[in-house]
Parts: structure tokens; sequence; C-alpha cells
């Protein structure tokens, strides 16, 4: 389920058949997940968009890829060392 996870937050919440990750065992997963997340979150809907309106699974939540976030975090300390980087630490 991890892994289906990893693979949602690299394709920005969406998995469909054209992609190479794409495999058999990912609609058993997906279910699994759902699940997992419906009780995790203590909520009583499909965390997903019905297949049949999307043709691939795809969250209703956003989803941040790990490589996009470190990126962001590295931007967000260039920024940070831009303002406050002349001032003292006295």
């Amino acid at each position: 389920q991890w892994a289906l996870f990893g693979l949602l937050a690299k394709y920005n919440g969406e998995l469909s058949w054209d992609k190479p990750e794409a495999e058999d065992k990912v609609k058993k997963s997906k279910e699994r997940l759902s699940k997992g997340l419906q009780e995790y979150f203590s909520i009583d809907y499909d965390p997903f968009y019905p297949y049949s309106d999307t043709k691939s699974y795809k969250t209703k939540i956003t989803l941040i890829p790990v490589q996009s976030f470190e990126e962001s975090e590295e931007s967000l300390r260039d920024e940070i060392e831009k303002i406050f980087g002349g001032l003292s630490k006295e």
C-alpha cells in the first residue's frame, strides 16, 4: 500500500494504466489502501474518485512526492537565508 501511495504521489494523485508501473495487483492494493485511509481518517466515503469517471485511480486528496517536498524545503531555506542572512547572530 505504501508503494501505491508513493506511485500516486509521483503522478500527482492519479495512476492510469498507461503508466509503466501500473500492474494487475494495483487494483487490490487500491482497495486495501482505500479501506486503510477510511479507517485511519475515520471517513465514510471512498478517498478515490470513481474509476468509471476518471479511467484511473485518482485520489480526492492532494499528494506531494517526497522529492518535491525536499525541493520546496530547500527553496524555503534559501529564501529565509536571503531575507535574514545579513542579520547578526548576537
